[in-house]
């Protein structure tokens, strides 16, 4: 197809071109990718949106409360045919009929369904535009979908709406004209600040808790059905990529978290594989006034954007080329947060003070104890398919709970099994972290697991089963109460990708595997007491920048680590303590493992004359080490099974 009759997509216009930002635009947008269909996009302002429909002669495809035609975009026009398409969904029809072997297929015959029975908590909601249906439609099950779908996120447009990024000479318009089709008094009923905020996103996190449950039905994704896309998918990823580009960075970063992280999954596969901005060369028309300058604050963010979407997949330093806007600095950790996990932070002698230690076990045999506790989570995590972050999670809860209680004996107590320990904070994790799994699945798992049988027959009329589903309800009370029901425990593993992706390291594959790696393994050991979850994820970062070879670049002066508020001390620390876990440990290959070489000083140290880079920091690492692939992630010091006989299921 060549540019003269390529397809064309009207998007609306914004300080971010070419990055699209409306939701429906944005379906069309990534429809047409998935189809591998060349286009180019014409911008159009939102106050010309009618003009240009009735331009070329497409009608609305929606009416307002009044009864007045709703215009808006997308529409596509397709020069070979003259025929222009003014809805999102109907441009996924029109593209599958008339390119039916070219990319993918968005309605594919041997599709699931699943994720199609979604409906929303929205659906009886009004809107001053009425949705559209598209009722006795081709694909009518999708056409439903997008429905609920559009219902949900338009009921909380409070939660983002003030952040459209609208064109700056039309701003006010633009606002006074959706404000009098939404009846409001002014554009400050949609503007929300600080503390206020909070309980909107927690409406709107609940909101999108059905529809997040319908991702985790095939393993988690990142699409509906598992490994494969269909336009079911394709409608989630407009409205996740709006919030990608309006929210705020930080509104951000959470929203991505939101049940075990399904929209952040979704949004990095659809932006990787199929979101682009055109695929032929177009000029770009002129905005609705002659010359536009964008507030700095957009211009900083599309500078964001640009970075994010054109960095390179292998890096050797990860310094900013001349002129280049610098990215956006990382925050230091909220005051409430700090205050929370402090309080579960202790020292090495503090360790050795823990309850059973003080009731006369010895402090190896209370360590193994705790790392046959921490495996038996993972391994029933692994056959649940639960999520590293929730295995994270129980681990620290199994951890601190041991800092409160004993698992010795002593006359008039019986503690708990360090299993039946495991298995109940591997259950509250589940619940905290909203990546639940079924009673009856979690309890099945705990015995095959503490049975060494991973095929053993399991079920509600076997004594095994009703002793293990007791012990775990009623344990949870016993958990919580150790915990002072403090169930805020924040991840390393969203945090350290925070630093990935500040870096503009996360496709380095190495130092991506090695960082996942050091996190994976550091959760059989103690660590989650001895340091804050930020120092840990710091430390991953170290180890895995050693290992990949890449530079941490500093900013003015200022090192890498306090550029991400961790001392360099306690990096070193954790560095350590990995390698004091492993250095008698060789790999399945009999090589040195991963943390040999990251041994360094931690105390007598001049932090003043300390070098600034990873590349200043280097020891003396075998090349062979240097060179040697990260762990698995899985933890070699993990044990394959657990101890036969030790607990009668």
């Amino acid at each position: 197809m060549t540019d003269s009759n390529s397809l064309v997509l009207y998007d609306i216009s914004s300080p971010l071109r070419p990055r699209s930002y409306a939701p429906n635009p944005s379906k069309a947008r990534i429809t047409l990718s998935f189809k591998k269909v060349a286009f180019r996009t014409e911008w159009v302002d939102i106050l010309d949106i009618t003009e240009t429909r009735k331009g070329l002669c497409c009608p609305a495809t929606r009416k307002l409360d009044d009864g007045s035609d709703f215009y808006t975009l997308p529409m596509l026009q397709d020069p070979a045919s003259g025929k222009v398409v003014g809805d999102s969904f109907d441009i996924a029809n029109y593209l599958e009929n008339n390119f039916p072997d070219s990319g993918g297929s968005l309605f594919p015959e041997d599709s699931t369904g699943t994720g199609l029975d979604y409906e929303s908590p929205n659906k009886d909601a009004m809107f001053y535009a009425p949705l559209t249906t598209n009722e006795g439609s081709k694909n009518e099950a999708y056409a439903k979908f997008n429905t609920h779908v559009d219902a949900t996120f338009s009921a909380n447009l409070q939660a983002f709406g003030q952040f459209l990024p609208f064109n700056p000479e039309t701003a006010e318009a633009v606002k006074a004209l959706m404000c009098k089709r939404a009846h409001l008094n002014s554009w400050d009923d949609l503007t929300v600040q600080g503390e206020a905020r909070k309980p909107l996103l927690a409406a709107f996190e609940v909101a999108l808790k059905s529809l997040a449950e319908r991702f985790m039905i095939n393993g988690g994704g990142p699409y509906l059905e598992g490994e494969k896309a269909n336009y079911a998918d394709i409608i989630v990823g407009g409205w996740v990529n709006m919030m990608a580009v309006v929210m705020p960075a930080e509104e951000w970063r959470e929203f991505r978290t939101w049940y075990g992280g399904v929209f952040g999954r979704l949004h990095d596969a659809l932006q990787e594989k199929y979101f682009l901005t055109t695929t032929t060369p177009a000029k770009q028309p002129p905005y609705h006034s002659i010359a536009l300058h964008p507030p700095i604050a957009y211009r900083l963010r599309k500078a964001r954007i640009d970075i994010q979407y054109s960095r390179r997949r292998e890096m050797v330093s990860t310094a900013l080329p001349p002129g280049q806007p610098r990215r956006e600095l990382p925050r230091p950790p909220p005051p409430a947060v700090v205050e929370s996990e402090q309080q579960w932070v202790f020292t090495e002698e503090e360790l050795l003070q823990a309850p059973s230690i003080t009731d006369g076990m010895p402090a190896e045999e209370e360590r193994t104890l705790r790392r046959k506790g921490v495996n038996f989570i993972l391994q029933v995590g692994m056959m649940l398919k639960l999520p590293q972050t929730t295995l994270s999670t129980a681990a620290v809860f199994f951890n601190r709970y041991l800092m409160r209680h004993s698992l010795k004996p002593r006359p008039g107590y019986k503690p708990l099994h360090h299993y039946q320990i495991a298995a109940t904070a591997l259950f509250l994790a589940t619940k905290v972290e909203e990546n639940c799994r079924k009673m009856k699945e979690l309890v099945v798992a705990c015995v095959r697991v503490a049975l060494k049988d991973p095929n053993k027959l399991v079920d509600e009329q076997t004594k095994d089963f009703w002793k293990w589903r007791d012990t775990i309800l009623y344990s949870e009370d016993v958990l919580l109460e150790a915990l002072c029901f403090d169930l805020n425990v924040e991840s390393p593993y969203k945090t350290m990708y925070d630093m990935l992706k500040y870096y503009n390291v996360e496709h380095n594959k190495k130092l991506r595997n090695s960082a996942w790696a050091f996190l994976s393994d550091s959760a059989s050991t103690q660590m989650c007491l001895l340091f804050t979850s930020r120092t840990i994820a710091a430390a991953s970062m170290y180890a895995g920048a050693r290992t990949a070879e890449v530079e941490l670049d500093e900013l003015d002066g200022t090192p890498w680590w306090e550029i991400q508020h961790v001392k360099l001390r306690d990096i070193r620390r954790a560095c350590n303590l990995m390698a004091d876990l492993y250095e008698k440990s060789p790999d399945k290959d009999g090589e040195p493992n991963m943390y040999a070489g990251l041994r360094s000083p931690e105390d007598g140290i001049d932090f003043g004359d300390t070098p600034r880079s990873i590349e200043g920091l280097q020891s003396t690492v075998p090349e062979q080490v240097q060179n040697q692939l990260p762990a698995n992630g899985t933890g070699v010091a993990t044990e394959r099974g657990s101890e036969e006989g030790e607990l009668d299921g």
